[in-house]
């Protein structure tokens, strides 16, 4: 059994695998594999995204209902 990476070597290893894609420098069916492999780690980074967000959604509840505050004014969530 695979031992299970964090979010931050997950998001290294994408960045190594941005890195080799854009150098072009490996055989095209090599490509397609470590594409594919990002694709995996990009669906295995979304989930523990949400997950996080998850937990900081029962983190912030309160009596009044969820109270979030968005850092970026173009995020807007209606929780209502």
């Amino acid at each position: 059994m695979a031992a299970k990476v964090n979010f931050e070597g997950t998001v290294q290893r994408l960045q190594e695998i941005v890195d080799t894609l854009e150098q072009g420098q490996i055989e095209l069916d090599d490509s397609i594999k470590i594409f594919e492999e990002g694709l995996k780690l990009v669906q295995d980074c979304n989930k523990q995204l949400a997950a996080a967000e998850s937990k900081i959604r029962k983190l912030v509840k309160t009596e009044d209902g969820l109270q979030l505050n968005f850092l970026d004014p173009e995020i807007s969530h209606d929780e209502n």
